[in-house]
């Protein structure tokens, strides 16, 4: 994935206007009908949707998103214009994604992200931390046995 994996995999499925994004399966769906997105358009509106109602400069999505330091304006522009071909449907306002002259562009929908899904995320991360635990705990008991041993 192209930015924080921490960041990115805080929900499993979002709800925006009539869309569902479920972010496992990286598929995108409008009334249940699956709409094809390609791997960059779908990490940029996932990005979008972490960042709402913030101004994203053209650099943060080169850094972020393609992971360039510099990254073309026209693939920039492509990549915003077939993110807004997306997203064009009529429950949704026209400017989903507003340009912010010479500042860059900020997402302006409300976004709902599964509360079972970010709690069952952080139950994952909390029991993969508990195991990190139990393993350093047994090596350091490892290493003060083998101590004893040696110095007896």
């Amino acid at each position: 994935m192209f930015y924080e994996e921490t960041q990115k995999n805080q929900f499993k499925r979002a709800l925006f206007g009539p869309f569902t994004l479920d972010n496992r399966s990286q598929t995108l769906k409008i009334d249940n009908t699956l709409v094809k997105v390609e791997p960059l358009i779908f990490e940029l509106l996932v990005y979008f949707m972490l960042n709402p109602d913030r101004v994203i400069s053209r650099d943060e999505l080169g850094e972020k998103i393609w992971q360039q330091e510099f990254v073309d304006n026209n693939s920039i522009n492509r990549a915003i214009s077939e993110l807004r071909r997306i997203l064009s449907h009529d429950a949704l306002p026209e400017n989903a994604i507003k340009t912010h002259y010479r500042k860059g562009y900020s997402f302006n929908l409300d976004v709902k992200f599964d509360p079972k899904n970010i709690l069952d995320s952080m139950r994952g991360g909390l029991r993969a931390l508990t195991r990190h635990n139990v393993q350093i705990f047994l090596l350091l008991l490892l290493l003060i046995v083998l101590q004893l041993v040696i110095y007896l």
